[in-house]
């Protein structure tokens, strides 16, 4: 499954965002502390997913996601997003 994912932090409650085509494994890969970008920021738990087409449309969302927090509080509002956390 090609994805867009954001992670939450249970340390410092910041979000991660990231693009996998194996969503369950890229997540285990975070929690056991093998990416640099969020091995100190453990636990970290799938906050929510957006499906895509390709793993390049899933790369090239991901990108426009972190230039630009307010097109992602859009997506999120218009339900781009399968929320996972707090359910």
């Amino acid at each position: 499954m090609n994805c867009v994912y954001i992670l939450k932090s249970l340390r410092d409650g910041k979000q991660y965002i990231g693009s996998t085509t194996s969503l369950e494994k890229r997540v285990s890969t975070h929690n056991k502390g093998q990416v640099k970008s969020t091995k100190n920021r453990k636990p970290l738990v799938l906050f929510g997913y957006q499906i895509c087409g390709t793993i390049q449309e899933a790369a090239r969302l991901e990108k426009s996601y972190k230039r630009s927090h307010g097109l992602l509080d859009r997506s999120l509002k218009r339900g781009d997003f399968k929320l996972v956390y707090g359910e």
